[in-house]
């Protein structure tokens, strides 16, 4: 993070109830490591977004130490497990980087309860690959590479 610039999230772990921006906080569930709140920004076709963050500061996903990173999906997992008592699914979103929409940088996923019909995020269409084509193996080979590194 930089300096100088506080983070809502981390406002919110050290007890401020209200940000800046006199945005709502209460917490749904605490655990060691992480916990988990409702959002106020709700897509139009979803009626739940609740957050679940580490309670210290980590802008990617890729420096969350692993043991922070096994409590905070055991919190996602709890929550969706929790939720599908009324909702049958459940959305996983997570925006790593500006590139990918992240907004808040403090690493943070999404959890979308989600209704048969809604038409929330619907799948757009896709391009098949073969798997023997020269297009997907040099597909693999590349992030191989990647994965070598």
């Amino acid at each position: 993070m930089k300096r100088g610039k506080t983070c809502i999230f981390c406002d919110f772990v050290a007890g401020r109830k209200e940000h800046k921006n006199n945005l709502p906080f209460e917490i749904l569930r605490r655990t060691r490591h992480s916990l988990s709140f409702l959002a106020i920004d709700l897509p139009k076709k979803t009626k739940i977004n609740i957050l679940v963050i580490p309670k210290k500061h980590y802008e990617f996903l890729e420096d969350v130490p692993d043991r922070i990173m096994l409590d905070l999906m055991r919190n996602v997992k709890f929550t969706i497990r929790k939720l599908k008592k009324k909702y049958p699914s459940a959305n996983l979103l997570l925006n790593n980087g500006k590139d990918a929409n992240q907004m808040v940088p403090h690493v943070h996923f999404h959890i979308y309860a989600r209704e048969k019909g809604d038409g929330f995020l619907s799948v757009e269409k896709k391009v098949m690959v073969e798997k023997n084509t020269k297009e997907f193996r040099k597909m693999h080979e590349k992030i191989l590479g990647l994965l070598r590194d």
